[in-house]
């Protein structure tokens, strides 16, 4: 696509002009038609099927591959459908990725009837003309003239662009001769020509050619863009045309003769599915029979007890008659067997299916049939929110499959309805306002920090418009901008006549909303009754996938129907963790676990719940969530559906929320719908949410109880509260008084009952699509109170690249008392598992570089027989699939503990196994090893002898390969004199408001440190990630307290680039940690974004260096023998000599920024030898606590030896 405008814009244009016909002809797809169709049939202007498409030219072997560019016309329908199967078969050729779609020749031939073809400047004619070859000419127009006739045209084009007149002349000359019609066109790609500026004082030429330098990836300005577009392209008049094509009026006559000539009419919004086989039975027939049978299981599972069963059955049987009888007359039977086919074949082949999503679950009948997994009538939802009888429109159930196992389902789908009848979706990504500054900054040739610091200025919002951006209501009326950083940005630049600036947002502001790419529907699928290409033609994604050009709602409108396939990891979890819950009761001999027969009432799920122990539980781990449920407590299955519809901006804004609490804990009056004005009636309706409207299916039911509307009617009303269109709720309104009035209640009241539910209504969730992932939010919780180990253990299998949840998962862990192992070869599988200790064992596929066919393998040999020790796995599995660097990860993970006495001396001894490992390999092969088997067994090697290594080294090595810290954490050894001081962790922070944000102290390791600069002062900034063993927390630092931060980083480097010079050995070379303790406020976006603003930070160290009194180390004489010198060492260098009651500290060491009362004092040491303690402080000498001094006294004696008295 190189056109700027949309399509409403076209056609608004054109009629403005009172032009009678349009062609829209993109390039290579047909993706806008369905748009263009429909606006111009309201504009009564007669809409043009087209495309542009490349042509490949048929080369010999070795020669270059050339192309040209044709315009094809469809005619009538069966010219429709040879440009949808050109256009399909093009892109199906295509390279996956390039978006190269080209026809041939041989396909022009197989699919000429009923099409145009316009051959302009760009085509094969003026390309052989140009190289004069007359031959190749006339065998082209003879090609041409006998697939097309007078279907082949001349394309005579007056834009100005280089080449165009000569073709002209030369295809005039054609035109004599071979009676072909030439063909006057604009070939327009914008609206409007120079003499029509904009306000922004850019005309459109100019902001097309920014776009098409956007998609050339090219700057302003490009040579070839230049020749290839004009400034003259724009949408001329009639009057104007005739002026340029005074002098061959026979041109635009034939213009008009193609136009009255091409006459597509298009079906639409008549939906065709394909036919479900049903044997001798009719879809209706076939559909009673199924829903019946499948109520039945329904109710003998629901309803054990025989006798209950039967007083419950006639109910249920009423309501699915009802339901049938609407499916049916509304023709949908066929729907609901297509689905209910494809989900029960999900279920009967490992493919784990939601319970149901969307107003789906109101129905019975899909309940019956297995489509759905929840009683629509225990949770009191409504068939007539899916499928109003009043109403007529397509079903559309949402259906949520394993993340995993999804594309299962999909080939199931492909191979029993044809892959020629199953596509996806394609969908086009448009220039939201961050992505059209950026994308303008790169063709208007801007650095990228300039144009960074003006797209950062805008928030991260999805559905973000620059209206909103600068404060301008979708009715046109000023509001609140949300980004009044930006509005602030725009309005200095205007005032200091900054005119790149200005430039690039008034491009930018002209570009939102154009087309920047194609992608393919996360979900939607559809399936025709023949091939996808007679309702669609198709493309490609970026995957190599054939997806449909048409958009989800074109393609429907085209007669095709859509079924969702969302993916919804929460099930891959669910599923991986019932694998080995179950597998471990197959061991024991006891019956498996079913979820769905997890019962709603289970006092133990609720107390965690109540808790705010929700770490991992699907939809209610989030912060703001944890606060909500920490108010309301919830008790009952029906306050955790009430959580998930409530949990909005809406609700919470409107004051639902805080009424919905209030009166569940009897703080306020529980009434039918208040205390001023209610209806008992209203009392089953609202009794579940305490008299609270929640549901939109309370709206139906409150329409339905108080006026007599139809639920069918109630829906219409619920529809009409929700668009706020004035004349229609008029009409409303009248309806329900007259209702009312009709049913003997009080008007006065009623038409206040009303105003509270149109209120309400605008917040009014989906009860059905609440229930449902309520009910996945149910099992999760009761997962996770029951079987938290293999619960965890999943979650940290779906989650393994994601860093920060892996860490508050182990915390978790930590708190429930699960131990987590470090990756095992000799147990562990890929992912994260269970052991039969109840231990999860680390995913070893979540270990750096190792990847699931290096996992397969080592499983493949430990099944053989067990490792015998570190040489036989690397003799084993190293020739073939490690290297050096894979072998330095897995040990470097605690991956190979088990099969060697450190990992300090397996990471010594790689190369020695290595060599030993080929050496093994190389006998094998030439067949040593079996001569001298019998005689003796190859002795393996030995470990190198060195050292273990210290804590903070192993933690080190742990994390780069890891992370994170798994077998340990570096705060560990600081907890002590933190918590002295210091309660809160990360985990354990509350948020506040935007408006009322919280007072939090934390503290944490700096796990991540990035410096910024900024564009608007040139100050620097830092985004810092810091690590509690609990959680992670991002913030930045701006300021003075940046500067702070700065000082300490700057102080930090200058100390490790002393140590390195001093040191050779890698591992006493590794910085101490950095452990700051943060003040500052925080509080939670609508966005559900927690954001710190710091106040204050300080190191550890440096609140230690102060403060801290003695410092005791224990130790034995062997372990003073042995490490007399690096003792020594140690503390001479943090002596610190006192002369005349002045400190002087022998390495001059202070933190920048320390003021004079922060000086470091020293402290006093003393040595615990055996039973035995001494002193080795005097009047003349203290000692600087530094982080230095501590490290090296822990690596001596190990962390438990050290400890500090303040």
């Amino acid at each position: 696509m190189d056109g700027l405008e949309s399509v409403g814009a076209i056609v608004k244009r054109a009629a403005a002009l009172k032009i009678p016909a349009l062609a829209i002809t993109d390039i290579s797809n047909i993706c806008g038609f369905i748009k263009f169709y429909t606006a111009c049939k309201s504009a009564g202007i007669k809409p043009i099927m087209g495309a542009d498409i490349e042509v490949e030219e048929e080369v010999k072997p070795g020669e270059k591959a050339t192309s040209f560019k044709l315009t094809l016309l469809a005619m009538d329908r069966v010219g429709q459908q040879n440009l949808y199967d050109i256009l399909s078969d093009a892109w199906l050729r295509s390279d996956a990725g390039a978006f190269n779609a080209k026809t041939s020749l041989a396909d022009l031939k197989k699919y000429s009837e009923g099409i145009i073809i316009l051959d302009g400047f760009r085509g094969d004619i003026a390309a052989m003309a140009q190289r004069k070859d007359s031959k190749a000419i006339r065998a082209r127009l003879k090609f041409y003239l006998e697939n097309f006739n007078d279907r082949f045209c001349f394309e005579i084009t007056r834009t100005n662009r280089i080449g165009e007149s000569e073709f002209e002349n030369f295809a005039l000359n054609l035109c004599v001769e071979y009676n072909i019609a030439p063909v006057a066109t604009n070939d327009t790609v914008f609206l409007f020509g120079e003499d029509n500026v904009g306000k922004d004082g850019f005309s459109d030429y100019q902001i097309h050619d920014v776009r098409v330098s956007i998609q050339a990836g090219c700057q302003r300005g490009n040579k070839e863009m230049a020749r290839k577009y004009s400034k003259e392209q724009y949408l001329k008049t009639p009057e104007q045309m005739e002026a340029l094509f005074a002098d061959i009026p026979e041109a635009l006559q034939n213009t008009r003769n193609i136009a009255e000539r091409c006459n597509i009419e298009i079906e639409l919004d008549h939906p065709r599915l394909p036919r479900y086989p049903t044997g001798d039975l009719s879809p209706a027939e076939y559909l009673r029979k199924k829903a019946a049978e499948g109520l039945e299981e329904r109710l003998e599972f629901l309803y054990p007890d025989e006798k209950e069963r039967n007083e419950k059955r006639q109910t249920y049987v009423d309501r699915l008659n009802t339901e049938l009888d609407v499916i049916i007359n509304m023709d949908f039977p066929g729907y609901f067997l297509i689905v209910m086919e494809f989900i029960q074949w999900s279920k009967e082949h490992g493919v784990p299916v939601g319970p149901g999503r969307g107003s789906g679950g109101g129905s019975l009948v899909a309940y019956s049939l297995k489509i759905t997994d929840f009683d629509p009538l225990r949770f009191d939802l409504l068939f007539e929110r899916f499928l109003n009888p009043e109403r007529i429109s397509m079903p559309d159930f949402d259906v949520d499959f394993c993340q995993r196992n999804r594309e299962k389902t999909l080939e199931h789908v492909k191979n029993r309805y044809g892959n020629n009848a199953v596509s996806q979706i394609a969908t086009f990504g448009t220039m939201a306002p961050k992505a059209a500054i950026k994308d303008a900054g790169r063709a208007l040739g801007m650095g990228y920090g300039a144009v960074d610091f003006v797209a950062k200025q805008l928030p991260t919002q999805p559905g973000l418009t620059f209206k909103a951006a600068m404060g301008i209501g979708k009715d046109g009326k000023p509001c609140d901008p949300l980004a009044p950083d930006f509005v602030n940005l725009y309005q200095k630049a205007l005032q200091d006549d900054d005119r790149q600036r200005v430039e690039l947002i008034h491009i930018a502001l002209r570009l939102e909303g154009v087309i920047r790419n194609i992608g393919k529907h996360a979900a939607g699928v559809v399936i025709s009754p023949t091939r996808t290409a007679e309702f669609s033609p198709l493309m490609l994604d970026s995957d190599g996938n054939s997806i449909t050009q048409f958009d989800k709602k074109d393609v429907e409108h085209a007669g095709l129907v859509k079924f969702d396939f969302l993916g919804l990891t929460t099930l891959t979890i669910i599923d991986d963790a019932l694998t080995m819950i179950n597998a471990r009761k197959a061991k024991h001999h006891e019956p498996p676990v079913n979820i769905h027969a997890v019962p709603y009432e289970d006092p133990e799920s609720f107390a965690v719940l109540q808790q705010c122990e929700t770490t991992a539980v699907f939809q209610l781990e989030s912060a703001g969530m944890r606060k909500l449920i920490g108010q309301m407590q919830p008790d009952r299955f029906d306050d955790l559906i009430a959580l998930v519809a409530l949990y909005r901006p809406g609700p919470i804004k409107s004051g639902m929320v805080d009424h919905f609490v209030q009166r569940k804990h009897g703080k306020e009056e529980v009434a039918y719908p208040s205390p001023d004005f209610q209806d008992l009636d209203l009392k089953p309706i609202l009794d579940s949410t305490y008299g609270v409207i929640v549901y939109q299916e309370q709206v139906m039911q409150i329409a339905q109880v108080l006026a007599g509307y139809s639920l069918g009617g109630a829906d219409i009303l619920r529809r009409a509260m929700g668009k706020k269109n004035p004349a229609e709720m008029a009409g409303q309104r009248s309806v329900f008084k007259e209702g009312a009035g009709k049913k003997g209640k009080d008007t006065d009241i009623a038409m206040k009952i009303f105003d509270q539910v149109e209120k309400f209504a605008e917040y009014g969730f989906n009860k059905s699509h609440s229930a449902a992932y309520a009910l996945v939010a149910w099992w999760t919780l009761w997962l996770k109170t029951h079987y938290p180990a293999e619960f965890l253990a999943a979650m940290m299998t779906a989650d393994r690249q994601r860093v920060e949840k892996l860490v508050s998962y182990i915390a978790e862990c930590n708190r429930l008392k699960i131990k987590v192992n470090p990756p095992d070869v000799t147990e562990g599988l890929f992912n994260f598992t269970v052991n039969d200790a109840g231990e999860i064992i680390y995913g070893i596929g979540a270990v750096k570089g190792i990847g699931e066919d290096v996992v397969e393998d080592i499983i493949k040999e430990r099944a053989q027989k067990p490792f015998k020790d570190f040489f036989d796995f690397v003799k084993r599995v190293g020739p073939k699939h490690l290297n050096r660097r894979t072998f330095e990860a897995l040990v470097a993970s605690g991956a190979l503990d088990k099969l060697g006495p450190s990992r300090a001396q397996m990471m010594a001894s790689i190369p020695t196994a290595m060599k030993y490992a080929v050496q093994e390999s190389s006998d094998a092969a030439s067949g040593q090893l079996d001569l001298f088997a019998a005689i003796s067994e190859t002795t393996a090697p030995t470990f190198v002898a060195c050292r273990p290594w210290s804590e903070k080294y192993r933690l080190y090595l742990e994390k780069n390969v890891l992370g994170l810290y798994l077998s340990g954490h570096p705060i560990n050894i600081y907890i002590d004199e933190l918590t002295r001081n210091y309660r809160s962790t990360i985990s354990t922070l509350r948020p506040g408001t935007a408006q009322r944000p919280n007072p939090v102290t934390f503290y944490g390791i700096v796990i991540s440190s990035t410096e910024r600069t900024s564009k608007n002062d040139g100050s620097k900034f830092y985004i810092l990630i810091l690590d509690d063993g609990t959680s992670q927390l991002e913030f930045s630092l701006y300021g003075s307290v940046a500067e702070q931060y700065g000082a300490i980083l700057y102080e930090r480097a200058k100390l490790q680039k002393q140590k390195a010079m001093q040191e050779t050995d890698p591992s006493k070379t590794i910085p101490s940690p950095l452990v700051l303790i943060v003040s500052g406020m925080l509080s939670l976006t609508e966005d559900n974004i927690t954001r710190l603003r710091v106040r204050e930070i300080k190191t550890l160290e440096s609140i230690r260096r102060k403060n801290a009194k003695n410092l005791t180390l224990r130790l034995s004489e062997d372990q003073l023998s042995k490490n007399f010198n690096e003792l020594s060492s140690a503390l001479l260098n943090n002596v610190i000599a006192v002369q005349n009651n002045s400190m002087m500290n022998t390495a001059q060491r202070y933190p920048i920024g320390q003021t004079e009362s922060d000086e470091c004092k020293g402290c006093s040491f003393n040595l615990m030898l055996g039973n035995t303690l001494l002193r080795f402080t005097n009047s003349v000498n203290r000692y600087d606590p530094s982080d230095d001094l501590l490290d090296s006294l822990r690596e001596i004696a190990g962390n438990n030896a050290v400890s500090i008295s303040y």
